[in-house]
């Protein structure tokens, strides 16, 4: 985790970040499921010859949500960003950020598919962001 950081999509708000770097379960339409620990590069996390993986990471509620607390994913990545999901249904990304559904207190997953673009660009860098209402 990481100290509070200014929320450019809440001005006057602060944002609570919460990095998301592994593991990742990443599968390939070829081979077997792998974990993954990001960010890192593409050819290390799955080395060559795969073109599109699907990353999924579990992750628990947050602390101390209280109400009106916003929380956004903001996903980065200079591969081809095909979808995301929370929990199985489809998040919709203004850019690269989704304000997120309430969480489950049991758990949660965040599912991304991404299609390759270069190699040498780290394969995805996402975090929750927190921010008081």
């Amino acid at each position: 985790m990481s100290p509070p950081e200014s929320d450019a999509g809440a001005p006057g708000g602060a944002a609570h970040v919460i990095r998301l770097r592994g593991p990742w379960q990443a599968v390939a339409a070829s081979g077997p499921p792998l974990r993954a620990k990001l960010p890192c590069g593409w050819r290390d996390a799955f080395g060559e010859g795969v073109d599109q993986v699907r990353l999924s990471r579990r992750f628990n509620q947050p602390t101390s949500l209280g109400p009106g607390t916003r929380v956004l994913v903001r996903l980065s990545t200079a591969h081809t960003l095909v979808g995301a999901q929370l929990n199985g249904g489809p998040l919709s990304l203004d850019g690269s950020a989704a304000e997120l559904p309430p969480l489950q207190e049991g758990g949660n997953e965040l599912t991304v598919t991404l299609l390759r673009g270069q190699a040498e660009d780290p394969v995805l860098e996402a975090q929750l962001e927190i921010i008081s209402g």
